[in-house]
This record gives C-alpha cells, structure tokens and sequence, in this order.
C-alpha cells in the first residue's frame, strides 16, 4: 500500500502516529492482530520515506530521516559527502530541476542494510530534441543504504553514467 502524506503533516512523530493509527484501523477492520514489523521492513519504510522527503522537496523531514554524521560516497565526488553538503546538493537539485522525480523500481533490505535501484526522471525544454522530442529525461540509480536507530547512516550510490553523459551531450549540443 502506497500513502502519500499532506503537506501540513510533517516530521517522523507525525508519520508514525498516522501510520500507528491506520494499523489501528486495520485490526478494528480486519479483526486480526497485525504483525509486527521486521527490522528489515522498517528499514525499507525508512527509505521510502527518504525518497518520497526527498521528491517533494521536504527538508524538514529528510532531516529527521537522515542522521547528522551522514556520509555519501558517490561517483560523483572524489571524497565521501557529509549530511550538510549532501542536503546542500540535494537542494539546489530540486530548485534547478523542480519536476526531478524518484521512483523506485525494487527495494531489498538484510540486517541493516537497504538496497534500492530507482529510475529518476524530469522534464526539461532544453531537452527537446530529434532524439528527445517529449523531452523527458531518466536515469538508472543504484543505492545501498545503512541504517542505525532508524536514521539513514550511510549511503554508497552508483548511477547510469552513460545516461549523465547523454544528458550533459544533449544539453550541451542538443543532439
């Protein structure tokens, strides 16, 4: 089951609260005694969450989702990145492409780990092409996730770095 959250409803207390109140709802339905979540499956949630903070651009909640001594290691950076540079990126991210969209395409979780491979997609004028005439643009990414008390730890990410080359190509010469 897919939930999609109001604005107005910020922050992990909320959510839970929320989400404790739908399993609620669930047992007075169903009249059976849900079971209780896995490590694994709350580690998965906690992801989803995290993708779903991160597509509308809520930064209040990626902030409680994601622990302070975050670190990234990316292709895209010769160093790890902290929680302040990767939350900076992220931003100015979402303020240049604001229809950037993840969507994830599987999600599996073991011990404290999560893995997720998302397809990340937006539209862009600048993209419109011969070869792009509907100029949408996507990308296959790759992320393994640890997660410790509930908080996103760390993250080693790859992506389609034939696709980022495209894109900068197609940007670049718009071909």
């Amino acid at each position: 089951m897919n939930i999609t959250l109001p604005d107005n409803l910020k922050g992990q207390k909320m959510k839970n609260i929320l989400l404790i109140g739908l399993a609620m709802l669930g047992i007075v339905y169903a009249g059976t005694k849900p079971e209780p979540l896995t490590d694994e499956e709350a580690n998965k949630m906690t992801v989803r969450w995290a993708v779903n903070a991160l597509n509308r651009g809520d930064w209040e909640s990626m902030k409680s989702l994601y622990s302070p001594r975050f670190v990234q290691h990316s292709p895209a950076s010769q160093e790890p990145t902290g929680w302040e540079d990767y939350e900076l990126g992220c931003r100015i991210a979402h303020r240049k492409l604001p229809d950037f969209r993840y969507r994830i395409e599987d999600i599996i979780a073991e011990g404290d780990k999560v893995v997720v491979r998302m397809t990340g997609s937006f539209r862009h004028k600048s993209l419109v092409c011969n070869r792009n005439p509907d100029g949408v643009f996507e990308m296959t990414e790759i992320d393994i996730i640890r997660i410790a008390h509930g908080r996103i730890v760390e993250e080693w990410g790859e992506f389609d770095t034939a696709q980022a080359l495209k894109l900068v190509r197609m940007m670049k010469y718009g071909l």
